[in-house]
């Protein structure tokens, strides 16, 4: 009788237990060059190469701190976004928007400037990673004057977009749509790196049509003529996306 009770008490405090957990996490801060924490920061979590791995995003606390939670075992891949380091137009005409400057740019895990150097994260099931701090890089930037040799007519609009390549990365992403004042744009604050202009041709009545698009390298200067000429004009395609 006395091993049956203990069987039973056995058998409900198994039904009891928590099942073993399946995710992790994984909690951290981001830092700047100087290794002060910085709030505001948006921070991605990958999973390379994996289709059904995780890509979810987290904004930093005022004290630096992210905190990803229910994260599937595999290697993930952290990044860091600062909010302050997307290329922007300025007036073709300003003066002091290409003296030489450096800002806080895109770093992963834990101090790289590219997903080719990023150190992925090893999780296991149940595994709750702490101190996962990422350093953000300063490095210099750059502008970039040019013109678009495309002449649009009266009450038609030119529509500028600005895409960047990342090593490792399959497609561009765009970053940045590029005021111009008939044709002529300077986009500043970009890193090294390789990117795309593209022009559409907006029409009064709604439609569009592709202009063209020019690939060029940021290296370690600005680009004081960048020229867009006009490819194969395709009435009706879709604007730029």
């Amino acid at each position: 009788m006395k091993n049956a009770r203990l069987l039973l008490l056995a058998l409900w405090l198994a039904g009891c237990s928590e099942p073993p957990r399946t995710t992790g996490s994984i909690k951290g801060r981001v830092l700047d060059d100087a290794g002060k924490a910085i709030g505001g920061v948006t921070v991605s979590i990958k999973t390379p190469g994996s289709d059904i791995g995780v890509n979810l995003t987290r904004v930093t606390t005022a004290d630096g701190v992210f905190r990803f939670t229910d994260v599937p075992p595999g290697r993930h891949m952290l990044a860091a976004l600062n909010p302050g380091s997307q290329p922007t137009t300025a007036r073709p005409d300003c003066k002091s928007c290409c003296e030489p400057k450096t800002n806080l740019q895109t770093s992963y895990y834990p101090k790289a400037a590219s997903p080719d150097e990023a150190t992925l994260i090893s999780l296991e099931a149940g595994n709750d990673k702490t101190g996962v701090d990422i350093q953000l890089l300063r490095v210099p930037i750059y502008c970039v004057k040019g013109r678009v040799d495309y002449v649009i007519p009266k009450g038609d609009q030119l529509v500028l977009a600005l895409r960047i390549w990342e090593p490792g990365a399959l497609h561009a992403s765009r970053v940045a749509d590029i005021a111009n004042e008939n044709g002529r744009f300077l986009l500043t604050g970009l890193p090294r790196g390789k990117y795309m202009l593209l022009a559409n041709h907006k029409r009064f009545d709604g439609g569009a049509s592709e202009i063209g698009s020019v690939m060029f390298n940021v290296r370690d200067g600005n680009i004081e003529s960048l020229v867009l000429k006009p490819e194969s004009h395709r009435p009706g395609a879709g604007p730029i996306r």
